[in-house]
This record gives structure tokens, C-alpha cells and sequence, in this order.
């Protein structure tokens, strides 16, 4: 069995289209497909699955439609199989972003479980740590102080500074060291 390879014309003109989707018989063929698709798709897809399946339709001789139907019946088989491959596309993006979402709420979820336990774990530090190495941090850290400007608020030197904060985590990667190998 041989097939027949589809003659192509080579200009199909914007002009073509509107004036073949102007004619009362082919907008009605294309209008009783597309309103089996009005729940599914919006207006502009439809308009767009409707001047699409015109162009292909009219870029093939007609002797070269398939199984050599007539030009009205191709114009309807394309027009619904634009719609139908409309349709897929949609829901697998539709798919596709539902499960975007879902995964973002997780990575979001997971990502607050996080925050939640570091935090607990800087409380728990800064609540073992002595009054004046946690002082120091939380001007450092939480309260953006520079070390000269700590330096001048606890008349110390900038380099008594540096140290206390140096000691300071120290102590805490000592304690987290610590619970870890007690929790082992």
C-alpha cells in the first residue's frame, strides 16, 4: 500500500483565511465544533484553534485531503483535532502547575520546619551561654553593632571584641558538638 504525499500551496495568505472564515458555510461548520469545546477552552483559543484550522486546511489541494473527504468535512476534522490537542495542552499545564504548587507549599513547609528548628537551636544556645559572651553576640549579630561600636558601648578594645565574639561561637559549636554526640 503506497501513500500519497500531500501536495503543499505555497501561499496561503492572511487574506485567504479571513475571507474562507467569512464564508457563511465554513463558520458555520467550524461554530458547530467549537461550541462543543465552549466549556473547555475560552473565546480567543477557540478563535485561534478556528483561523489555524482554516490555514492548514486551505494550504492542501483539495484532492489531497485525507481519505479524499470534501473540503468541508477536513475543515471540521481539523478544526476538532486543533480543539482536542487545545484541550490536552491545557490540562497538562493545568497539571503541571497544580503540582508546582503543591510542591512549592512543601519546599515552603519544609523550609519553616527548618527556620522553626534553627531557631530553637540558636535559643537554646544563647539560654547556655554566659550573660557576657551572649550580650556581645546579640549586639554583633541581632542588633548589627561593628566591633568599634561595641568596643565603645562596653569599654573594651576593638580586638577584646573580636575575641569575645570568636569565644562566644566557639561556645556554641562547642555545646552543638556536644548535644550531638550525646544524642549518637
Amino acid at each position: 500500500m503506497t501513500t500519497k504525499t500531500a501536495k503543499i500551496r505555497k501561499t496561503v495568505t492572511n487574506q485567504m483565511v479571513v475571507e474562507a472564515l467569512a464564508n457563511k458555510d465554513n463558520r458555520a461548520i467550524i461554530k458547530s465544533v467549537l461550541r462543543g469545546f465552549a466549556n473547555q477552552l475560552d473565546e480567543q483559543t477557540l478563535e485561534s484553534c478556528a483561523n489555524v484550522a482554516m490555514f492548514r486546511v486551505l494550504r492542501y489541494h483539495e484532492e489531497d485531503y485525507p481519505g479524499g473527504v470534501s473540503f468541508k468535512v477536513a475543515l471540521w476534522r481539523m478544526t476538532k483535532n486543533i480543539c482536542i490537542n487545545e484541550v490536552h495542552a491545557l490540562d497538562a499545564f493545568r497539571r503541571h502547575k497544580d503540582l508546582a504548587k503543591s510542591r512549592e507549599r512543601e519546599i515552603i513547609l519544609r523550609h519553616d520546619s527548618d527556620i522553626d528548628k534553627a531557631s530553637e537551636k540558636v535559643n537554646y544556645l544563647l539560654e547556655n551561654m554566659p550573660d557576657h559572651l551572649r550580650h556581645i553576640l546579640h549586639l554583633y549579630y541581632f542588633e548589627d553593632h561593628s566591633y568599634p561600636e561595641i568596643s565603645k558601648l562596653l569599654n573594651l578594645s576593638v580586638e577584646q571584641c573580636r575575641k569575645q565574639v570568636q569565644l562566644a561561637l566557639e561556645f556554641a559549636k562547642f555545646i552543638t558538638e556536644s548535644e550531638e554526640s550525646v544524642s549518637n
